[in-house]
């Protein structure tokens, strides 16, 4: 039990060590990368679909990502019918600047297009903001979880401590009363009136036997 309690202290331990290194990650730190890996894909993908004249096939590392982003301002788009993505212009409302990404097909035929507001903000919250916050959410979820059960097995340690220091003093008590009971014993028989009274009752009884009188005057 103390080696489980121990264990789950370094989880512990180890979980708070977690939760600090990601409190605000770089995304290009490698906590950043590990629990983010399709952010930089995806910025780079953008970034490069802005300064080509060509469209971004889907072979293109990042293609995956920017599909995603389309299908989320664009649902009705089917993934699998689009082969490249292409920047079609930008787009100016209120709300904030944003590109207009249009999806092809295999022979380059426009499928769909669809106006990405703030496009780095939004990659940046999908795909690596919400990690992060996923990231966090679950180790709290574990420390949670850790926590609990640290203070499942201190009681179960507590109750088990309390059986056995209840038997140890049964045992205690048990020994104490036997060894009264052993030196009652003892007192009794080194009892003057009682050792006369023992000794007049065999003289008395080897008289009925037939033996010799017994030296005692009968009462």
């Amino acid at each position: 039990m103390r080696i489980f309690r121990h264990l789950l202290f370094g989880l512990g331990l180890l979980v708070a060590v977690l939760v600090w290194f990601i409190e605000s990650p770089e995304p290009t730190s490698w906590i950043g990368h590990t629990i983010a890996p399709r952010y930089l894909p995806a910025i780079k993908a953008y970034r490069l679909l802005l300064g080509r004249p060509t469209p971004l096939p889907n072979s293109d590392q990042g293609f995956a990502e920017l599909l995603e982003l389309v299908t989320i301002n664009v649902p009705r788009v089917e993934k699998e019918h689009v082969a490249a993505l292409r920047f079609a212009g930008l787009g100016f409302t209120p709300s904030g600047n944003g590109i207009v990404i249009e999806c092809l097909d295999t022979v380059g035929q426009k499928i769909d297009a669809a106006e990405v507001f703030n496009p780095e903000a939004q990659i940046k919250e999908h795909f690596f903001d919400k990690k992060i916050r996923q990231a966090k959410w679950a180790l709290s979820l574990v420390a949670l979880v850790l926590s609990a059960i640290m203070y499942v097995s201190e009681i179960v340690e507590r109750r088990r401590r309390e059986r056995r220091d209840g038997a140890e003093r049964t045992r205690v008590n048990r020994e104490l009363a036997t060894a009264q009971a052993e030196l009652s014993d003892v007192k009794a028989g080194q009892d003057p009136n009682r050792l006369f009274d023992a000794v007049k009752r065999e003289a008395e009884s080897q008289e009925r036997r037939g033996g010799p009188k017994s030296p005692f005057r009968r009462q």
